[in-house]
């Protein structure tokens, strides 16, 4: 399950207005990822899908995480829960 990044935006707004979230994996979990896999949002009550655009090619060396870049559907609620 990953995270939310730090204190940054919650969402960004993509290419051609697309939404997309940016997460926190840790380098275990993102040996299992890879770009097109899809993946389940939740947002509080409502669960949306999403696919994965991005995977960091660079690993925290505190932390021991990399940052995942979610497309997402329209959702309108900034508090998320991202599962893969």
């Amino acid at each position: 399950m990953g995270n939310l990044t730090d204190n940054n935006a919650l969402f960004h707004l993509a290419r051609n207005g697309e939404l997309e979230a940016t997460v926190e994996a840790s380098a275990e979990e993102l040996s299992l990822l890879k770009t097109g896999l899809q993946t389940e949002v939740q947002v509080l009550d409502q669960t949306t899908s999403g696919q994965i655009r991005l995977l960091s090619s660079q690993i925290d060396q505190t932390s021991r995480t990399g940052k995942v870049r979610i497309q997402l559907l329209k959702i309108s609620n900034s508090s998320i829960l991202v599962a893969w």
